[in-house]
């Protein structure tokens, strides 16, 4: 509910800007109302947060995971609590690449004949709500994540298109995530930066 509501108000201050192009005398009705239903979304988002909140307080062993989760650069509190509610025991993992599947993460190869295209789509299976919030948190990631962001300049520098970019950034975040969740060790620049490097997490 937390991410639903945070796209809705993402769609509300997308449509705030677009009212600057509007002429007529109907649009500072128009901006009260999305202004409205901002702040409804924002209020909705702090009571929803308040709840989970509280729901990590009762058991100190997902206050630890969440505390582990939110020390990797880039990952905030729905990321983390989405990966706690989609994935409840990393140990059912037996390799970060199975989690990036189970998220839709990897790509979806489509064979014709003998050809195979270049460029693939991710597959889009699993965990919808996974990839969503790991797509989302890649773009962050790139900009305070040290490891995320050499990987992510790599790829631009060998003229990856910029929706591939962030792709395989949520799939190397969600690695990070599992090497931490598996490890229980907090997020160290030093040893992400290694793997990032050699491909694995």
């Amino acid at each position: 509910r937390l991410q639903e509501i945070r796209r809705a108000g993402a769609r509300t201050k997308n449509q705030i800007e677009k009212t600057t192009y509007l002429t007529s005398k109907a649009a500072a009705t128009l901006v009260r109302s999305l202004q409205a239903d901002l702040a409804h979304h924002k209020q909705q988002a702090t009571v929803i947060r308040k709840a989970i909140h509280a729901c990590l307080k009762q058991d100190a062993a997902m206050q630890q995971r969440f505390a582990l989760l939110t020390s990797a650069k880039g990952v905030g509190e729905v990321t983390a609590v989405t990966f706690m509610a989609e994935v409840p025991d990393i140990h059912l993992f037996s390799h970060a690449k199975k989690l990036a599947v189970f998220a839709g993460l990897t790509p979806h190869f489509q064979h014709s004949g003998t050809r195979t295209p270049v460029s693939q789509p991710i597959s889009k299976m699993g965990s919808a709500r996974l990839r969503q919030a790991f797509y989302m948190a890649a773009l962050t990631a790139q900009r305070f994540n040290p490891p995320i962001a050499q990987f992510a300049q790599r790829l631009r520098n060998k003229g990856k298109k910029p929706m591939l970019v962030n792709v395989a950034v949520a799939r190397k975040l969600l690695q990070q995530l599992y090497a931490i969740d598996k490890h229980q060790t907090p997020f160290d620049p030093n040893y992400h930066m290694g793997l990032v490097s050699a491909g694995t997490a």
